[in-house]
């Protein structure tokens, strides 16, 4: 195996689904272009459905797979069942929820938008 096949396979992100907070924008859509990048599926969750549907539209031009859910973070039942995905998420990045700021958490399992 080359070291570059290596270094894929050890850090790749592929099967794994992100959850970006701030994604349509600035830092949030940055992680979100890396992290598709590297293989995951993107899902952005932001405020503004005109920058979301654009910042999906590009990751998935660039050949990313990215949906994207318009909610507001400060308001608790905004992403209440049924508003969202029914699955788990892989992990949550981003800079938009101050309770995730600097940490990412690792679940196992798919997300789906209806």
């Amino acid at each position: 195996m080359t070291a570059t096949g290596y270094l894929d396979a050890l850090f790749s992100l592929a099967g794994r689904t992100a959850l970006v907070t701030g994604g349509s924008s600035g830092i949030g859509r940055a992680i979100a272009g890396a992290l598709g990048r590297a293989g995951a599926e993107v899902v952005l969750l932001a405020r503004n459905e005109d920058q979301l549907r654009s910042t999906a539209r590009e990751l998935q031009d660039a050949g990313t797979t990215a949906d994207w859910i318009a909610a507001d973070l400060g308001d608790r039942h905004a992403l209440a069942p049924g508003r969202g995905g029914d699955g788990a998420v892989a992990f949550l990045a981003g800079p938009g929820a101050a309770y995730v700021t600097g940490q990412t958490l690792f679940v196992d399992g798919g997300f789906s938008v209806t």
